[in-house]
């Protein structure tokens, strides 16, 4: 009997591993493997090198633009760009992410079956400085702080809380790979040009850009559990140029030393950070460099096209050399459709050929190739061109074998990223999760940006500690002038509102003061007006828009400027109408609030000026501090992180140390540590005393950097010194 029972759970093993067998392969019917051993194409190796450009549109045939590439190619990722001042949804992304993620791993799996061999999902990129547009890409429920504001907080902790609140975000939406932050420091002499960085920046000084940076990609890291890269930018650093570096190549004219001590320094300090404060890859940017290429010329490439030069850079800095030697480290070029680079090969007078840009750019040491929206072939479309780049590319792989091994090499380092971001390759590992809630699980999230808020938001004149004077009574007459951004370019956005409507600034401060809130502010007391009606009224090309800003400005008693970066065009409208009119600003209380950078006024405009505030961005939190620093109901507390030339306010001055503060001293006892009141007998001619000094401050009460030079003088009884 007992032989019967085995027989028959054996029979039973064997007929739920055959039924077992037979599931799986009606499992793998649809898409049946092939052989493991089977190579990569050439074409699938290039493909994945790639990041195109999504702006937004889909077609829906997969015969046709983006979708045609992703059912004959193993493409790398995209980076979400929608046309300047355009924000994408949620839905829209998720939509759209769900369809490339699942022709992609349709095409992989039918071609390469399971090989862990065959390559991985899609890279989905973004950029996103917490303003909104333009240089926002997502349309996010909250505006975060900017990097600016985070800066002016003094207060790396916070850099990192707000790096979890995105990490949180973008994980929600499904992005997986992070273009930024920017590791740059703001450059002094290029403050208020058009290349200037302005909030995008974590402010001037190497050092604190580097503790602002590195806290906030830790923060970003540990939100997304995992699931995000990130690419700091833009290497070797590029503070600005005389226009924006995507339009203009700028050379850094220095040395090897001042290099890196200034542009390079942040990005030699993120490489030799602890891992969860280094950033995956770094972006390389069009940029040339005397130090690293010598005597610059017309002809002299940007180190996103060298090969020398990026190799000087490891071979210089072992911080770089040991970061790059983890497999799974990137380095990622700049839009290679930039024109920027047209604007070189322009200069050389040659054609701009794309597969001629991207085979240079691999050679020069780029793993990751981001190929823009102007990517492409004269006469010929995007697509088009992408498909001619990877097929040119890929033959060039079977001839040359140098070529190839460089190929190789990048991909090897794409796989392994995206291997650690998922060890397991299901397309439901890639797909959006409609259970994560990202910033909308944050308890009292309005609550927290509105403190950032307060504690970025800096007084910046008077500066003789006097306060800013009274809030507007009930008897005052309130006119607020507004820098309302431009247009979003885009030919299907007709109608849209500008980036900052004149009715949510009003809205704002109605709803915390208005009739319906606490009532000190009544609706026949208040009125904005944007800047194109400003414009009417110093061109008086529109009579009727002109004669009723004429008579606001006569009506007011209180006239609020909010001002955005100093070359929008809106801005410069605000700062010509301040400065033409002064007898008409004198007779009123005037207020500059800086929605952007904190040096949008020379010294010309502050005699005009009672109240100079600098809020460093133009989101919700920001103008609801606004509306309570107006009304005297908030206090500011944080500091510019950049020079501001019409003040007088020199960062390398502010972050020196203090000459006036009392710095603690601490004894230093062995196997005790220190101790501020140690217990020792009398001292001795000759005998050994350790001493601990500090923390040592700056004028803004932060620690002095490390490294910082001092000098003291040490005295005696008496004062005599020793």
């Amino acid at each position: 009997m007992a032989r019967l029972m085995v027989r028959a759970w054996l029979l039973l093993a064997v007929w739920l591993l055959l039924v077992g067998a037979l599931g799986r392969t009606q499992a793998r019917a649809a898409f049946p493997p092939r052989p493991a051993q089977e190579p990569i194409r050439p074409e699938d190796k290039i493909a994945q090198l790639l990041l195109l450009t999504w702006d937004g549109t889909w077609p829906q045939e997969e015969e046709t633009g983006l979708p045609r590439l992703l059912t004959r190619y193993a493409i790398g990722g995209f980076v979400l760009q929608p046309p300047r001042g355009v924000l994408l949804s949620r839905e829209a992304v998720q939509t759209f992410l769900t369809q490339a993620q699942t022709l992609s791993f349709k095409y992989q799996r039918e071609r390469y079956g399971f090989s862990r061999q065959s390559p991985a999902p899609l890279f989905i990129a973004a950029r996103q400085y917490g303003d909104g547009a333009p240089w926002d890409a997502l349309a996010f429920p909250y505006n975060l702080p900017t990097p600016m504001a985070l800066a002016a907080t003094w207060d790396p902790d916070q850099a990192y809380r707000v790096g979890r609140f995105m990490g949180m975000e973008l994980r929600a939406w499904g992005i997986n790979l992070f273009l930024g932050p920017t590791l740059d420091p703001i450059d002094p002499t290029q403050l208020g040009q058009p290349g200037d960085l302005g909030l995008r920046a974590f402010g001037e000084h190497p050092y604190w850009v580097s503790q602002m940076a590195l806290a906030y990609i830790q923060g970003l890291h540990e939100a997304s559990a995992g699931r995000l890269a990130v690419i700091a930018e833009t290497f070797p650093g590029y503070g600005g140029a005389a226009r924006p570096l995507e339009e203009e190549i700028p050379t850094l004219p220095m040395s090897l030393e001042q290099l890196q001590s200034t542009r390079l320094a942040p990005f030699l300090a993120a490489s030799a950070a602890p891992p969860a404060r280094q950033p995956d890859g770094f972006l390389v940017g069009h940029i040339r460099s005397q130090a690293l290429q010598g005597n610059v010329k017309a002809e002299t490439p940007p180190l996103s096209l060298d090969p020398n030069a990026q190799a000087q850079l490891q071979k210089t800095f072992p911080q770089l050399r040991t970061w790059y030697e983890q497999p799974d480290r990137l380095w990622v070029s700049a839009d290679l459709g930039a024109t920027a680079l047209k604007r070189y090969y322009q200069a050389l007078d040659m054609p701009y050929r794309p597969a001629q840009v991207a085979e240079q750019a691999l050679r020069a040491g780029n793993d990751v190739l981001f190929l823009g929206p102007g990517f492409v072939e004269e006469d010929a479309d995007y697509v088009a061109t992408v498909e001619a780049v990877i097929q040119a590319l890929a033959q060039k792989y079977q001839t040359d074998p140098l070529f190839a091994r460089r190929v190789d090499e990048a991909y090897q380092r794409v796989l392994r990223l995206k291997a650690r971001l998922y060890p397991r390759w299901n397309l439901s590992d890639v797909l959006p999760d409609p259970r994560l809630q990202g910033m909308a699980a944050v308890a009292d999230l309005e609550d927290v940006l509105l403190e950032l808020a307060q504690q970025s938001a800096t007084l910046l004149a008077p500066q003789n500690g006097e306060g800013p004077g009274p809030a507007p009574g009930p008897q005052d007459r309130i006119l607020i002038l507004v820098d309302q951004g431009e247009p979003p370019d885009c030919p299907l956005c007709e109608g849209q509102p500008p980036p900052l409507p004149a009715e949510t600034v009003l809205q704002t401060i109605m709803d915390i003061y208005g009739p319906q809130a606490d009532g000190r502010l009544h609706a026949a007391q208040i009125r904005v007006l944007g800047h194109e009606a400003v414009r009417a009224w110093l061109t008086n090309e529109d009579p009727e828009r002109a004669a009723r800003a004429q008579y606001l400005m006569n009506w007011s008693t209180w006239v609020v400027f909010l001002m955005g970066h100093p070359a929008s065009p809106g801005t410069q409208v605000l700062l010509q109408a301040l400065e033409q009119s002064p007898e008409l600003w004198r007779a009123r209380r005037v207020e500059v609030f800086a929605l952007g950078p904190p040096y949008v006024l020379s010294a010309s405009h502050l005699p005009q000026v009672a109240g100079y505030y600098g809020l460093y961005g133009k989101g919700q939190s920001a103008l609801n501090m606004m509306a309570r620093l107006l009304f005297r109901e908030a206090s500011p507390q944080g500091a510019s992180p950049v020079s501001i030339p019409a003040l007088g306010y020199n960062i390398a001055e502010v972050l020196a140390p203090d000459p006036a503060q009392t710095i603690p001293l601490q004894w230093v006892i062995p196997g005790r540590g220190t101790t501020a009141e140690p217990r020792v007998k009398r001292l001795q001619v000759n005998d050994a005393v350790t001493v601990e000094a500090g923390p040592i401050l700056d004028y803004n009460c932060h620690p002095v950097p490390d490294g910082t030079p001092l000098s003291f003088l040490l005295t005696g009884l008496g004062g005599k010194p020793l």
